[in-house]
C-alpha cells in the first residue's frame, strides 16, 4: 500500500513538472472593405465604405471613427458603352471622416450626371483601396410593364391593439416571370415626437421583411395585399435593427392628442420607396435579416452573410425604384406617383 503511494506521488511530481506554459497565438485578422451602395434612375449615386474588425477587436470610441474611409479611388462603369464616373467623398462631419461617396459634391449638388443610371442596363464599381482592388457588377431591373403597375395602390390601417398607431398596406402586381425581388423602404418627412418634428435623415428598409422574392412563391399573383413595418436606420446607412420605436405592431403614428401635453400631434408624411432588385442584393438582404431574427437565439444555426463584393464585404445594388408620399391617416387611399426632390431620394 506504501509503495502504490509512493508511485502516485512521483507520477504527480513527474507531471507537473513537465508543465510548460504554452501561449495561444490567434491569427491576425485582415480589414476588409465594406460597401454599401446603391444606384437609380434619375438620382446620384449612393456609396458608403467602411473597414471591418477582427473578432477580438475591442472598438473605443476613437476606433469607431477611424472604421469608414474616405481617401479611396472610386469609379462606376456602364458596362454597355465603357462610360465611367469618378465617385468622390463628401464628409458630413465637421472633421472629415463620416461621409459617403457619390458623383455629386455637396458644394454644387445638381452636377451630378443625371443621365447615367438607366433601367436595363449593367454597372461595375471599382474601389481602389490600400493597394487593393474591390470590384462589384450590379443591374438596375425592370420595374414595371406599361400595361401592368408593380404597386397600384397604398394605404395606411391602424393597429387594434395600439390606437394612433399602424401600418401602411399596398396592392402589389408580381410579373408572370419568376425571379423578381422587391425591396420596401420608407423615410418620415414629418414626424412630430413630444411636440418637435423629428424627420428621417434617411430611408430605412422595413423590419421583418425588407425584401421579398416573389412574395415566397406568389409568382404572378395580381392585386395581392400585404405591409410593411418601419425600422429604424443605423448610423448613415439604410440598414435596420431594434425594435419598433413606439407601438408593438406598428410605428407609423396617426394624428393623435399626446396625453402628457395636451397637444396635437400631426400624423407621419412618409415616403415610401419600393424597388425592383437583382437576385445578389436579395440573398444579401435576406441574409442580414435572417441574422437580426436569430441573434441571442442558442438554438440558432450560425451562418454566413450572402454579398456580391469581390474581395471585399457588403452590397452594389441598382434599384428600379417607384416612391409614393403618404400620410398616416385612416380611410386614404394613394394612387398617385411621387418624383422626391433630390436630397428626399437618400
Amino acid at each position: 500500500m506504501k509503495r502504490n503511494l509512493l508511485y502516485l506521488i512521483l507520477a504527480t511530481i513527474l507531471l507537473f513538472s513537465c508543465e510548460e506554459e504554452i501561449t495561444l497565438e490567434l491569427p491576425e485578422t485582415t480589414d476588409k472593405v465594406v460597401v454599401e451602395g446603391y444606384i437609380q434612375p434619375s438620382y446620384p449615386i449612393f456609396l458608403q465604405l467602411t473597414k471591418s474588425s477582427g473578432y477580438f477587436d475591442e472598438i473605443s470610441e476613437n476606433e469607431l471613427a477611424n472604421v469608414f474611409i474616405n481617401n479611396a479611388n472610386v469609379t462606376v462603369t456602364r458596362m454597355s458603352d465603357n462610360t465611367s464616373l469618378q465617385l468622390y467623398f463628401n464628409a458630413i462631419d465637421s472633421l472629415g471622416d463620416v461621409g459617403i461617396y457619390s458623383d455629386m459634391s455637396i458644394d454644387d449638388p445638381f452636377a451630378f450626371s443625371s443621365e447615367f443610371a438607366i433601367i436595363g442596363e449593367r454597372y461595375k464599381l471599382q474601389i481602389i483601396y490600400n493597394n487593393d482592388t474591390i470590384t462589384s457588377v450590379t443591374g438596375i431591373p425592370n420595374i414595371e410593364s406599361e400595361a401592368e403597375k408593380m404597386v397600384d395602390s397604398v394605404w395606411f390601417v391602424e393597429d387594434l391593439l395600439f390606437p394612433n398607431y399602424g401600418d401602411f398596406y399596398f396592392s402589389y402586381n408580381d410579373a408572370d416571370t419568376i425571379g423578381n425581388n422587391i425591396m420596401l423602404e420608407s423615410k418620415r418627412i414629418t414626424h412630430y415626437r413630444w411636440g418637435e418634428n423629428e424627420p428621417d435623415l434617411l430611408f430605412a428598409k422595413a423590419l421583418w421583411g425588407k425584401v421579398r422574392n416573389d412574395f415566397e412563391g406568389f409568382n404572378g399573383i395580381k392585386n395581392f395585399v400585404t405591409y410593411f413595418d418601419r425600422g429604424e436606420v443605423d448610423g448613415t446607412s439604410g440598414a435596420t435593427y431594434g425594435d419598433k420605436e413606439d407601438a408593438l405592431f406598428g410605428n407609423f403614428q396617426t394624428e393623435h392628442v399626446d396625453d402628457s401635453t395636451g397637444l396635437i400631434i400631426p400624423a407621419d408624411e412618409v415616403l415610401i420607396r419600393i424597388s425592383q432588385i437583382e437576385e445578389a442584393p436579395f440573398e444579401f438582404w435576406r441574409s442580414t435579416e435572417f441574422q437580426e431574427q436569430m441573434n441571442g437565439n442558442p438554438f440558432a444555426e450560425p451562418m454566413n452573410l450572402q454579398h456580391n463584393v469581390n474581395n471585399g464585404l457588403g452590397v452594389w445594388e441598382g434599384k428600379g425604384a417607384i416612391y409614393y408620399k403618404v400620410i398616416a391617416k385612416k380611410d386614404t387611399t394613394f394612387t398617385e406617383r411621387y418624383t422626391p426632390e433630390l436630397f428626399e431620394a437618400f
